[in-house]
């Protein structure tokens, strides 16, 4: 239950900061409800066949952070995030 709660608090927070920094780019997905979870996917696919139509050489990187989420000390992080 808390951690369902430290979820919320923090992407509550996430997007709030995001809006009011206006740090949104045109393609990001993430806590922004007009883009779904294809929009980035298909971006990344354009952008691979663009550069291989160009007898191109291209690398992929994916990095997830979610594992992070597992190790912090959940009382502090709601404590940083709160929504006060």
């Amino acid at each position: 239950m808390i951690w369902k709660l430290t979820v919320k608090v923090v992407e509550r927070s996430l997007e709030v900061h995001i809006k009011q920094n206006d740090l949104n780019d045109c393609y990001q997905s993430s806590y922004d409800i007009r883009h779904p979870t294809e929009t980035p996917l298909l971006k990344v696919h354009i952008d691979i066949v663009e550069v291989l139509d160009e007898s191109s050489m291209t690398t992929l990187i994916m990095l997830d952070l979610s594992p992070a989420f597992d190790v912090i000390d959940h009382s502090i992080l709601q404590k940083r995030f709160s929504l006060a």
